[in-house]
């Protein structure tokens, strides 16, 4: 099943990313996880875009201080400005990235 065909697995950024994203005027974010869903709860609740449930990645405030309005941030790979830090990569992180690419990307 391939959840998101506008990023591919290589461009995912490492866990512990990170970015500021298009016209947040330098907000910093960590990226904390890939593949959030967002509850139909939420949505609702944020009267957002209902057809986009599961996001490239979930971040929180790089200053570990959670926002007013959520703690999360849910946000897509093209809505990345700036890559301020890319976070570590190693062999789990490698293993975690294939196991990914084996369940939510469609082999090519």
């Amino acid at each position: 099943m391939n959840i998101k065909g506008d990023v591919s697995i290589k461009d995912l950024l490492p866990l512990g990313s990170v970015v500021t994203l298009k016209d947040s005027n330098g907000y910093r974010i960590m990226i904390t996880a890939y593949f959030p869903k967002k509850s139909a709860f939420e949505m609702l609740v944020d009267n957002q875009d209902e057809t986009c449930d599961i996001y490239d990645y979930m971040g929180i405030d790089w200053y570990g201080v959670p926002t007013e309005k959520k703690q999360h941030i849910l946000f897509n790979h093209d809505k990345i400005d700036t890559v301020l830090f890319r976070g570590y990569v190693n062999e789990e992180s490698n293993a975690i990235k294939a196991l990914l690419a084996k369940h939510f990307y469609e082999e090519e």
